[in-house]
C-alpha cells in the first residue's frame, strides 16, 4: 500500500471504531484501534 491508501484506510477504520464505541461494542472498537496502530506504524516506516 502506498502512503495515501494507508491514510484512507486509517480514516475508514477510525469511523468504524467510533461507530462501534457508540454501540458499546468495545471488543470491535479495540480491534479497530489495534489495526489503526499497525497502519500508523506502516506509515511511519514509509515516511522515513
Amino acid at each position: 500500500m502506498n502512503k495515501k491508501e494507508i491514510e484512507n484506510k486509517i480514516a475508514e477504520l477510525n469511523k468504524k471504531k467510533e461507530e462501534a464505541t457508540k454501540k458499546q461494542d468495545y471488543p470491535y472498537a479495540a480491534l479497530m484501534r489495534d489495526r489503526i496502530k499497525e497502519l500508523n506504524d506502516q506509515l511511519k516506516e514509509k515516511t522515513k
